[in-house]
């Protein structure tokens, strides 16, 4: 978040693509040393988190069985929230994810663990709890606590949202083919407690698992540590930075282009591509960013490419066309 001086006010944890920010935001190095060491807590909290593979037992091919599945085994092992940073449930609204998740604790065996379910209403825009007995309140106005329901927190509610959980919580983070590290932490981070007595497990479905095996030397009997979630992770934000410096180079020649012009007192005027033939008839090629930029910037002005004074850049990208 920047203010009216172009300096950035306010701070988080995950800073892995700061370098993606504009030119004129730089990511504010905090004074205090807890705030330097949250990247490496949260990852030490993360390596101490319980991996599960997710077994579906659905042989309907339906699109939300991962879903179902996700929520049956946190009800079921008695966990406190499921923290969809994976987006596994998508294909159900949160309304219809809290109904899953009340008939599931209504058809567990025992005494319910949960008083009820709490979820972000969409419509009302509000925290919701509903009640085991389908009675509904604004969280703010509920007779029954956060901490005494299980805790549903959706994709979007995974940065930013804040509950008051029991004191040892647990919540189950779920995994994407192309989550990134820092949507993870902050996924992690709902629990306010990590440093208390909360604490985070993790599951995938089968196409994740797959992922994170070719990704490390693991055999199929060989089961996922939290150190190889972290490796698929970090490969994920690697890629993610390597994909956007070459969008956030591409503004920046823009940008320089419509500089260039206006100084000749003439109009950026862009040819909209819409074409199947010229968006994706060129060949697919290994580069790295360096090259990929400096191509664009030599399409703009030889002269341009004076302007490009750091190393190359080591990563290499998939490029189809600047």
């Amino acid at each position: 978040m920047g203010n009216g001086r172009g300096h950035q006010v306010g701070f988080s944890g995950t800073n892995d693509l700061d370098f993606l920010l504009p030119g004129n935001l730089k990511q504010t190095i905090p004074e205090e040393q807890e705030l330097r060491a949250t990247n490496g807590k949260m990852v030490a909290h993360l390596m101490k988190a319980k991996f599960h593979p997710l077994v579906s037992n659905n042989t309907t091919s339906s699109p939300t069985a991962n879903a179902h599945a996700v929520i049956k085994f946190a009800v079921e092992s008695s966990l406190s929230a499921l923290i969809d940073v994976g987006a596994l449930m998508a294909g159900l609204s949160n309304g219809e994810v809290a109904d899953a998740i009340l008939e599931t604790i209504r058809g567990s065996q025992g005494p319910a663990a949960y008083r009820g379910v709490v979820y972000f209403d969409v419509d009302d825009r509000k925290w919701t709890v509903r009640s085991l007995l389908g009675q509904s309140w604004h969280l703010s106005n509920s007779p029954i606590p956060a901490q005494d329901t299980f805790a549903y927190y959706d994709e979007s509610r995974c940065r930013g949202a804040d509950l008051k959980l029991k004191k040892d919580a647990v919540g189950l983070l779920t995994l994407s083919p192309a989550l990134c590290k820092d949507a993870l932490m902050q996924a992690a981070g709902r629990l306010r407690g990590l440093d208390w007595g909360q604490r985070v497990e993790i599951c995938a479905p089968a196409d994740v698992c797959s992922l994170i095996r070719d990704l490390i030397p693991t055999t199929s009997s060989t089961p996922i540590e939290p150190a190889h979630v972290i490796a698929f992770v970090m490969a994920n934000t690697e890629k993610s930075g390597a994909d956007g410096l070459v969008q956030w180079s591409a503004h920046g020649v823009h940008w320089l282009r419509s500089q260039q012009l206006a100084a000749e007192g003439k109009a950026l005027c862009e040819q909209e591509l819409v074409e199947l033939s010229v968006l994706y008839n060129d060949p697919e090629q290994d580069t790295t960013v360096y090259d990929a930029v400096l191509q664009r910037l030599e399409k703009l002005s030889p002269a341009a490419t004076t302007a490009i004074t750091t190393t190359p850049a080591s990563t290499t990208i998939q490029l189809r066309q600047l």
